[in-house]
């Protein structure tokens, strides 16, 4: 296959279609800013230093004002009266209006940079918040636990009520990229369910989620909102959560080692989401019985495009092309197209969930025998 088939193809796969919303919004290396005219929440957010991001985001008469360091993994965030500054508690209707910018505003700004990774973070926290919250956080010395092996397994999750501590056995997510998804720190609804960003999980985003899920969101102006209106219910989970929002790992990166379902181990770099990182991949990919292949590729959200070449010196096919989707965090599955023109489903697992000799040989063929 011709370089220049690859780039055609890697621009096509590129494409995405962007939600035609009443948006303003202004975009450039150091600052975000603009606002959303149906929900009438506006919003910023400025690179201040190579490593800290100040954020803000205006609900009526209330501004949310954070400060991010990530040199020092340092958070403070604060709900205020815009007018004054004093201390606010954030009304059902202010949560509801910053979950519909949730649904469509981190899609629009990505992730790859810190004022837009730190912007989303900070909507998605906010979405989460329980009712009537007064949001006070600062914190230098943070505490999460990732749960990202977890993902799809039993977890327990601890919350206080009135009636004193509870503890549930949960599923985590039950997947990264669906909605609802237990223990994602934010983007856990609409349209647009983290698909292309972090996809961060955390023992306090679990045990925030299922307080919520025990005292019953409510239903308020097209959103749920977590907790009960004139209560504390799950705001000290949503406290403990939040440092999860900003710093925890992503549990949906490309960079690592993978194994398919022919057994052939890729070993890649690259990929995005997170943060610094690009889309494009790299690296290499080592099939039973045939000599290491160079890989390029692309990732796009949940999308994956793959094209590995060894020019079949070694009896074993000169390239093989993967077009395939994430299911989840650790696994994707799609089709192969080889040089010899064999087609063929194919799939792959993160290697410390790598598949059984006996899913193995349930494999047909391979996409990586016979050179031409």
């Amino acid at each position: 296959m011709s370089k220049g088939k690859i780039a055609r193809l890697c621009l096509a796969f590129m494409t995405i279609a962007l939600p035609a919303r009443a948006l303003e919004l202004s975009h450039n290396a150091s600052q975000i800013s603009g606002a959303d005219a149906r929900t009438g929440v506006s919003f910023q957010s400025t690179l201040a230093s190579p490593s800290h991001v100040s954020a803000d985001l205006f609900v009526g008469a209330k501004q949310i004002h954070a400060e991010i360091d990530y040199a020092s993994d340092s958070l403070g965030v604060w709900s205020l009266t815009k007018a004054n500054g004093a201390p606010a508690a954030l009304a059902p209707q202010d949560i509801a209006a910053v979950q519909q910018l949730r649904f469509f505003l981190p899609a629009r700004i990505g992730a790859t940079e810190l004022h837009a990774d730190a912007l989303a973070s900070l909507v998605n926290l906010v979405a989460s918040a329980p009712a009537g919250v007064t949001i006070k956080i600062a914190t230098v010395s943070l505490s999460y636990t990732s749960i990202c092996p977890l993902i799809g397994s039993s977890d327990i999750a601890s919350y206080r009520l009135p009636s004193g501590m509870q503890r549930a056995s949960v599923t985590v997510g039950p997947a990264c990229y669906v909605a609802p998804a237990l223990g994602r720190c934010g983007a856990a609804g609409g349209p647009d369910p983290g698909i292309g960003l972090a996809q961060r999980f955390t023992q306090q985003c679990l045990d925030h989620d299922q307080c919520c899920v025990a005292t019953g969101d409510r239903y308020v102006d097209g959103a749920d909102v977590c907790g009960k209106a004139g209560t504390d219910e799950c705001i000290p989970e949503f406290i403990q959560a939040a440092p999860g929002f900003f710093f925890a790992p992503d549990c949906g990166v490309t960079t690592g080692t993978w194994t398919d379902d022919a057994g052939a181990v890729w070993s890649l770099t690259g990929g995005g989401p997170g943060i610094g990182e690009n889309p494009a991949i790299s690296g290499t990919v080592t099939p039973p019985g045939c000599a290491p292949y160079s890989v390029s590729g692309l990732r796009n959200g949940v999308s994956l495009y793959l094209f590995a070449a060894n020019g079949a010196k070694d009896g074993c096919a000169a390239w093989v092309e993967v077009k395939a989707s994430f299911s989840n965090c650790n696994a994707a599955s799609g089709t192969s197209l080889n040089s010899n023109g064999q087609s063929a489903a194919w799939s792959w697992t993160e290697s410390r969930r790598r598949m059984t000799p006996a899913s193995l040989a349930q494999r047909a063929a391979s996409p990586w025998s016979g050179g031409n």
